[in-house]
């Protein structure tokens, strides 16, 4: 106050402008007031007047995002992350250059203009899917790409009256766990969709059979499949087959998984681990969204070894046209068909396909 006494009365007219264009700040002991706007008045077109009675407001310019070496941000013209690799801050604290590169290192750039550094951020705009027992939503957020998806989403969900410790979340088919942040989940880019769903925190099984003392040898020449086609949506999530017999401990298989005429997973795979259990419960690569009426087929091929041509012995199922009526968590959820290019001795009635697993979405 002492500083300014002198000169305050001088520039009482352009103490706002000379404080807003030269980032300084003169500060006079006076009491401010306030003013309570009322929803028309803040409605209104034309801005209140601006003076030191009515208004107590800072000039100090925001940094904006942290742009230091090391740090990581989003690139928005790029669609990625990119880790800042050098940076230069103006007397202003903004940066003026900053060089970056992606994670990989395939990609990197210099940027020295307000516009281009201005794609830089540290967060992304998502479309968060809600699925619950009260509707479907959904909802648009600003996530910060460092922050857990458990804390920072749990707004959005009470916005809905909900709470994220009720939901799943899935990116792309496969499901991400709450604890990652957006930068820990592979290809995301901005306005990407995240499904949450909240009916799915038990993993659901359908089964076929109840008879299942079939008998079957398998060396790998036949294609074995079935077709499964949901009358509501679901998240597939992946299998089961029957167990070998005798005392085998493991067999080789090679399965695909098509969905509304598009194959979506292949793989081969070594199943094992069944215990005292009748069935082989194979958990796919990632989950798939399926919408009611989409038919699912599942393909494979059996051996004991394929190299060999070993054969492998395996119980079936033989009760299958009674699939409607076997007690399920879901009863009429799936129809079930017969593929025509598969064996004959896999078809509604019988079979090696035991189950389903899946989500209800």
């Amino acid at each position: 106050e002492q500083i300014n006494s002198i000169n305050y009365e001088i520039d009482r007219d352009s103490l706002w402008m000379d404080t807003l264009d030269a980032n300084t700040f003169k500060f006079k002991a006076v009491m401010p007031s306030f003013k309570e706007l009322s929803s028309d008045e803040l409605q209104n077109k034309e801005l209140p007047e601006h003076s030191e009675s009515t208004v107590l407001r800072s000039f100090r310019k925001p940094v904006g995002v942290a742009l230091s070496k090391g740090s990581l941000v989003y690139h928005g013209h790029e669609k990625l992350f990119v880790n800042v690799v050098d940076a230069q801050i103006g007397k202003d604290g903004a940066p003026v250059w900053v060089s970056v590169c992606s994670k990989d290192g395939s990609f990197r750039q210099e940027l020295g203009s307000p516009e281009e550094i201005s794609c830089l951020k540290d967060h992304i705009s998502l479309n968060l899917v809600v699925s619950s027992n009260n509707g479907r939503f959904v909802v648009s957020v600003k996530q910060k790409i460092l922050e857990k998806l458990d804390t920072s989403l749990e707004s959005a969900f009470s916005e809905i009256g909900a709470s994220i410790s009720k939901f799943k979340l899935f990116f792309k088919g496969r499901e991400i766990s709450k604890s990652l942040s957006l930068a820990q989940i592979d290809n995301i880019t901005e306005d990407a969709h995240i499904l949450a769903v909240e009916s799915i925190c038990k993993l659901s099984v359908f089964k076929r059979f109840t008879d299942t003392t079939g008998v079957h040898w398998y060396d790998g020449s036949e294609t074995l499949g079935i077709a499964f086609i949901p009358t509501q949506n679901i998240i597939l999530y992946g299998f089961s087959t029957f167990a070998a017999i005798r005392n085998e401990p493991s067999y080789e298989m090679k399965y695909s998984v098509k969905i509304h005429d598009q194959v979506v997973e292949e793989e081969t795979v070594t199943a094992t681990g069944w215990g005292e259990e009748k069935y082989y419960r194979h958990k796919l690569n990632q989950t798939y969204e399926v919408s009611s009426g989409s038919r699912i087929e599942f393909r494979c091929n059996i051996a004991e070894n394929f190299a060999t041509e070993n054969e492998v012995i395996m119980n079936g199922g033989t009760d299958g046209l009674n699939y409607k009526e076997i007690e399920n968590e879901h009863m009429g959820l799936f129809k079930i068909e017969t593929l025509s290019d598969c064996a004959r001795d896999t078809t509604v009635r019988k079979g090696n396909y035991g189950e389903i697993l899946y989500y209800l979405n």
